[in-house]
C-alpha cells in the first residue's frame, strides 16, 4: 500500500474538467463532491457552454467559494467543444471529466488516483458506476476494493458496470491523451474520444468499486425523441472513421471497430425502416461498407459465422432481418 502523505508531499496536480449547460438544480451538489475529495490538489475547471437558465451565476458564485476553480464562459458550441476548453486549460498531470448533473463518492479521486501510482505501467484507471435519480446518495468513505490491470482488448469487452465508451468513470495520464480533442459530434462525443485514447493505451487498472453517480434526469438528451436513431447513425460514423484512421498493427482494434459497425448498422437499418430517415440511412449504409466490407468479411478475429450472417442480414428485409437476428443471438 503506498503512502499518501509521501504522495500529497509529490503535489501531483488533477485537473478536473467539467462542462456547464442548464444545469442549475444539479450543478452545486456536482461542485460540493468534488471540494470535498480525499484527494484535494486539485485543479477545478468549470466549462459554462452558454447557460441561460442561472447555471452561469452559479459557476462564478462557486469559483468564489474555492480558490482551486477556475471558470469560462463561452457560448453554446456543445459538449466536444467545452471539453476541448476545459482540457486546453488544464495544468493537472492527470485529467478527469465529470459532467455537471453527476456527482462523486468522497473517495472517488484518490482511488483513481492511487491506482495509477500503484500500477504506472497503465495509462487510465476507471471504476463502477451508479445509477441515481437522487441528488442523496452516501458519498462517504467504504472500504476500498481490489484493483485488477487489464489489456485494451480486455476492457473493450467489459460488462455494462464499467462503460469503456464514456469520459467520466476515468482518470487519464495527461500523457495517454496528449493531442487528443473532442471532435465535432453533437452526440455519443465519448465514443469517439475513446477510440482514439485505446490506440495509444496498452494496459488500465480497473477499481470494482462505484464511486461515481450517473443522474438520471428526464430532460437529458437521453431521453429526447428520436436519441436512439441518431445515436447509432453517429456511432457507425465514429466507427467507420476510426476503423479508417486505426493504424494497421493494432489488428484487435481495427477488428473491434468493425464489428461494432457491422452491429449497429443492423440496428440502424431496422430503426430507419419505413420512416423518412429511410433514404439518407441507405447512403449511410453504401459508404460505410464499401470502405470495409471486404476487410469484414476476411477478418479472422470475427468468427466466420457472424461474418456471413452478418453481411446477409444487411441484404434481407428489415421484417425478416428481425427474425434471422433472434435465431443469430442464440447461436453466436
Amino acid at each position: 500500500m503506498i503512502n499518501m502523505n509521501r504522495l500529497m508531499d509529490k503535489r501531483e496536480l488533477i485537473s478536473i474538467i467539467i462542462p456547464v449547460y442548464n444545469v442549475k438544480p444539479y450543478l452545486t451538489r456536482c461542485f460540493e463532491t468534488i471540494t470535498l475529495q480525499s484527494y484535494q490538489y486539485l485543479e477545478i475547471i468549470l466549462v459554462d457552454d452558454g447557460s441561460t437558465d442561472g447555471s452561469e451565476d452559479i459557476c462564478d458564485s462557486l469559483s468564489k467559494t474555492d480558490s482551486r476553480c477556475v471558470v469560462i464562459h463561452q457560448s453554446n458550441q456543445g459538449l466536444w467543444a467545452a471539453r476541448n476548453s476545459g482540457q486546453k486549460l488544464a495544468r493537472g498531470n492527470y485529467i478527469m471529466f465529470v459532467d455537471s448533473d453527476d456527482y462523486l463518492h468522497v473517495d472517488a479521486i484518490k482511488c483513481l488516483y492511487e491506482a495509477l501510482v500503484n500500477h504506472p505501467e497503465c495509462g487510465l484507471s476507471m471504476c463502477k458506476y451508479k445509477r441515481t435519480t437522487s441528488l442523496e446518495e452516501d458519498i462517504s468513505i467504504k472500504e476500498k476494493r481490489p484493483e485488477a490491470v487489464i489489456s485494451v482488448e480486455q476492457l473493450l469487452n467489459l460488462s455494462d458496470n464499467f462503460l469503456p465508451d464514456i469520459v467520466w468513470n476515468k482518470l487519464y495520464r495527461r500523457s495517454l491523451i496528449e493531442g487528443i480533442w473532442a471532435r465535432e459530434y453533437r452526440i455519443a462525443q465519448d465514443v469517439d474520444y475513446n477510440f482514439r485514447v485505446y490506440m495509444n493505451l496498452e494496459m488500465a487498472v480497473l477499481i470494482d468499486s462505484e464511486l461515481y453517480f450517473w443522474m438520471q434526469r428526464c430532460s437529458s438528451a437521453m431521453h429526447q425523441n428520436n436519441y436512439r436513431f441518431s445515436y447509432l447513425k453517429i456511432v457507425t460514423e465514429i466507427c467507420h472513421r476510426n476503423y479508417l484512421e486505426c493504424p494497421n498493427d493494432l489488428g484487435f482494434l481495427k477488428a473491434y471497430f468493425l464489428q461494432r459497425l457491422y452491429s449497429r448498422l443492423l440496428l440502424l437499418r431496422l430503426y430507419a425502416w419505413k420512416t423518412e430517415e429511410m433514404k439518407s440511412v441507405i447512403l449511410h449504409f453504401n459508404t460505410c461498407i464499401c470502405d470495409t466490407w471486404r476487410s469484414y468479411m476476411f477478418c479472422r478475429r470475427i468468427s466466420l459465422i457472424e461474418r456471413v450472417s452478418c453481411l446477409i442480414l444487411l441484404k434481407c428485409s428489415p421484417r425478416f432481418t428481425c427474425l434471422l437476428m433472434y435465431i443469430r443471438r442464440k447461436f453466436i
